[in-house]
């Protein structure tokens, strides 16, 4: 994911990128803690690093670093932050660093409205 093409058009601000099909589940963090985080280039990484851990409250456009606790799940190692890799090293010295990417996943279909009850019948007349 680049912030800006490698034509030296005017940057894009990441807080203008939104995630792939606006769906969540497309994201490198495949939409976990209900936010998408994208990896970033390595062209595009911070020159310091002392940014914040990926979780649920990073807002769109910064940009997190992937870290602490983590799980092997299919030889595949995840951090317990958000579904961010441990081992992404898309940034110098190794680190895994991600953007949060606006995402603007439709809202689902409402349900249909509830039909009102039907009014009762009016009996039959009798048989004679």
């Amino acid at each position: 994911l680049q912030a800006a093409s490698r034509d030296d058009s005017a940057m894009v601000a990441w807080n203008e990128i939104v995630c792939p099909g606006d769906d969540p589940v497309n994201c490198d963090n495949g939409g976990e803690c209900e936010i998408c985080l994208m990896l970033i280039d390595r062209a595009d990484c911070p020159s310091g690093y002392g940014m914040s851990d990926c979780v649920a409250t990073t807002e769109v456009g910064s940009m997190c670093e992937s870290g602490g606790g983590a799980t092997v799940d299919g030889g595949i190692l995840h951090s317990d932050q958000c579904g961010t890799s441990g081992r992404a090293n898309n940034c110098f010295g190794g680190f895994d660093v991600y953007v949060r990417v606006n995402c603007n996943k439709p809202p689902s279909s409402p349900a249909p409205p509830i039909s009102p009850p039907q009014p009762p019948r009016e009996p039959a007349p009798p048989h004679s």
